[in-house]
């Protein structure tokens, strides 16, 4: 099942074919020509034209709201599917392969870039996309969650504790915070999330007046307005040339997000 962005009366049903129902599922309508038990499901969360639904290795697109659809090939099957929150076309995907588990797409599923480097040789079963401008992706494996952003796209394993079984689901719940963690034949687990981006990056601009937070990087090369606050978990870097001026009140502390 996938929901429609905006309307609680509009739902998606991934079955022997793609179907909508605009009644609370009181009744249903294929909108797509696809035949075969679809395993993956999901509506662009700021467009929904753009449906993304997978068979095998078969991906799915439309991007007209079922009209016509599009159909491409994945290196291996596809288990889960993400779309960024902004961007219909920026699409994320695992799969059962050990070296290709996590794949991007940039053109709405034409063509993929294996982004798996750094990762442990086993399948990806689930994925999921923050909505923070620096894009931390969380990815459910065979055995563990791990995480990267633009910033540090190396792939570190995230949080501790997991038992050593496959991770099924990994789903974000913005509203408390927490990744939350569906295991094979282990229970349900859960870990707190950063309240803001991991890490903030400024090149050589004149920055106004504020207080900026990262949950653990800030790298700067701003000139400052007064007064400027920044607090960061882990580290804070000025790089030239960074400026706050004689008479500019700034201020850099470790103390992670405020």
């Amino acid at each position: 099942m996938a929901w429609h962005p905006t309307s609680s009366t509009i739902a998606y049903g991934g079955w022997n074919a793609v179907y909508k129902s605009t009644n609370s599922g009181s009744s249903w309508t294929a909108i797509s020509p696809v035949t075969g038990n679809l395993n993956e499901l999901v509506v662009a969360p700021s467009n929904d034209q753009y449906i993304y639904a997978s068979l095998g290795t078969t991906l799915h697109r439309t991007a007209n709201g079922g009209a016509t659809w599009s159909t491409y090939t994945a290196p291996s099957t596809i288990t889960d599917i993400a779309v960024k929150y902004n961007d219909p076309t920026k699409v994320w995907i695992t799969t059962i392969s050990s070296t290709q588990p996590v794949l991007l797409s940039t053109d709405a599923g034409a063509t993929f870039t294996n982004i798996s480097s750094d990762l442990p040789a086993i399948a990806g079963r689930s994925i999921v996309v923050d909505d923070f401008t620096t894009e931390g992706i969380y990815v459910g494996m065979n055995i563990g969650v791990y995480y990267r952003n633009l910033v540090n796209p190396t792939w570190v394993l995230f949080g501790t504790g997991l038992p050593q079984v496959a991770v099924n689901e990994v789903e974000l719940s913005k509203i408390g915070g927490k990744l939350r963690v569906g295991t094979y034949g282990r229970g349900f687990w859960e870990i707190d999330t950063p309240s803001c981006n991991l890490t903030l990056v400024y090149g050589d601009i004149s920055q106004t007046a504020g207080t900026y937070s990262a949950a653990e990087t800030i790298v700067s090369q701003a000139n400052v307005a007064t007064p400027t606050n920044y607090y960061a978990g882990k580290s804070i870097s000025l790089n030239p040339p960074f400026s706050a001026g004689p008479s500019e009140v700034f201020l850099a502390k470790i103390q992670g997000c405020n």
